[in-house]
């Protein structure tokens, strides 16, 4: 069981960051892959 540390701390909050950074660029190559390059530009502009 995990104990509440630092360390483990650091390890989930990595956990959520490369789960965070997956998901974001799935949903960036998703729109750019079904949308046109000029709505992209604007959508990622304004995300």
């Amino acid at each position: 069981m995990l104990e509440p540390a630092p360390p483990s701390a650091a390890v989930a909050l990595g956990l959520i960051g490369i789960g965070y950074g997956i998901v974001s660029g799935l949903a960036a190559g998703a729109i750019a892959q079904y949308w046109h390059k000029s709505q992209f530009g604007y959508v990622a502009g304004r995300l």
